[in-house]
């Protein structure tokens, strides 16, 4: 890498420190330090009372509001190269699903590993017990140092890393909107490879993983989910959509899809290797099912989800046709649901 001039040596850290961007692994002082919101500060206007009120669950079960998910990072980083990819996204977003679409694999690729990696970048400055000042951290050094896959694709925001089309899985979805911005947002990171993530701000879902390699492509490209991507989904839909996606995740085998480096044009390249076609794509072994999964995302039991039909019954009735929950302010839990078939004539909903 050096030979060829790259600007990104991650032999040289990763950004842990305090005293260190977390993008570039800069050294910072007075003159170069600022600190970047890992939930953008366009999405923290938005919905307000996730900025100051409302907690994220965090891995040891605590919560945190969106304006304390902030870590430190040098000025051009922030202000140059993030900047640049919140100004496009937030756009985006403004217009809807189909602009959010647009946006492309690289564009959501660079949003959400900054939003999942940061999170847990910032997971390394919260005690474990607040009460306890000498408590360990959420996160260690060895735990980042596990995400170092999502450091290297985060350097593509600055442009000194390449990553070619296919590496990572995305969908858009339309969302219904209750108006309240409690009800109206939704964020769900899991840890673990291959980094799947699910957000939900207002009438715009953003589906998939980050570091699938392309496994997932079936999945997203399914007949099921291309129905799904004209429905307006409840969010018992969304996290239903979401525990699908996770257990399919957790089933998959990294091995299937080994990745190889390289530097060319002065960048570090980051590509999918040759796929070994005697290892199977998925695993089978105890990763949970949707419906646990579904179950643990609504706090409800396993044999409430299943006597709705499961996360796939709530996707889905007879014929193919989607199912339609009508979303009203506040009703979040399976037992208030209301469902009906979204028929080819119900236009009229979008």
């Amino acid at each position: 890498m050096e030979m060829g001039g790259v600007d990104f040596k991650p032999w040289l850290g990763r950004g842990l420190g305090e005293d260190r961007c977390f993008v570039c692994n800069l050294a910072l002082d007075e003159t170069s330090r600022s600190v970047e919101d890992v939930f953008p500060k366009w999405l923290q206007r938005r919905f307000p009372a996730w900025r100051d009120r409302a907690l994220m669950l965090l891995p040891n079960l605590t919560g945190l509001p969106l304006r304390h998910f902030a870590i430190p990072c040098c000025k051009k980083c922030n202000n140059e190269h993030l900047s640049r990819l919140e100004k496009s996204v937030q756009q985006a977003f403004d217009l809807g699903p189909a602009a959010v679409e647009r946006l492309g694999e690289r564009t959501l690729r660079g949003w959400t590993v900054k939003i999942a990696y940061g999170s847990r970048r910032n997971d390394l400055r919260l005690r474990s017990d607040i009460r306890d000042r000498n408590s360990s951290t959420i996160a260690t050094v060895k735990d980042l140092e596990g995400l170092a896959h999502l450091h290297d694709l985060l350097q593509e925001c600055r442009g000194v890393a390449y990553v070619p089309n296919g590496h990572s899985t995305f969908a858009t979805f339309l969302a219904q909107e209750s108006g309240c911005e409690l009800c109206d947002f939704d964020a769900i990171i899991p840890l673990g490879w291959p980094s799947p993530v699910i957000l939900r701000l207002g009438k715009v879902v953003v589906v998939g993983a980050i570091d699938d390699r392309g496994l997932l492509n079936g999945l997203m490209t399914s007949p099921l989910f291309a129905v799904l991507r004209k429905t307006p989904l409840h969010p018992i839909q969304v996290r239903a959509l979401a525990a699908m996606i996770i257990a399919r995740s957790a089933r998959l085998n990294p091995q299937a899809a080994p990745l190889k480096y390289g530097v060319s044009e002065k960048k570090l390249w980051i590509a999918r290797a040759e796929a070994n076609n005697r290892l199977p794509k998925t695993l089978k072994n105890d990763a949970p099912s949707a419906d646990t999964v579904l179950a643990s995302l609504l706090n409800e039991t396993e044999g409430m989800v299943k006597e709705q039909g499961g996360a796939l019954g709530l996707l889905r009735v007879r014929e193919g046709h989607p199912t339609y929950i009508p979303f009203r302010h506040d009703e979040r839990s399976l037992s208030a649901v209301e469902r009906t078939a979204l028929l080819p004539n119900s236009a009229d909903l979008f």
